[in-house]
């Protein structure tokens, strides 16, 4: 049985630049725990809408990265950068 990184959950914060920084830093922090716990690992987002603010950077994931479906789990970008998921 794979390794399973905590659910994430959405940020509720009001202001949306606050809320975009902590959701993007939540995934970034589950992606880097699942990397850390080995192959098979999944990181999961919870329903709702995510924010992200910046490219995602995380190094050795071998793993899956899933919502709950579409329409149901929605990541949306805030300023000029894609949504990306990076490995450096």
């Amino acid at each position: 049985m794979p390794a399973t990184a905590a659910l994430v959950q959405p940020s509720n914060h009001p202001d949306i630049s606050v809320r975009a920084a902590q959701d993007t830093n939540n995934i970034e922090t589950a992606l880097n725990e699942a990397a850390a716990a080995g192959p098979g690992a999944v990181v999961e987002l919870a329903e709702g809408t995510f924010y992200v603010s910046r490219p995602i950077a995380v190094r050795d994931f071998d793993g899956s990265f899933k919502g709950q479906g579409a329409g149901v789990t929605t990541v949306r970008t805030v300023g000029d950068e894609p949504f990306a998921l990076q490995s450096p």
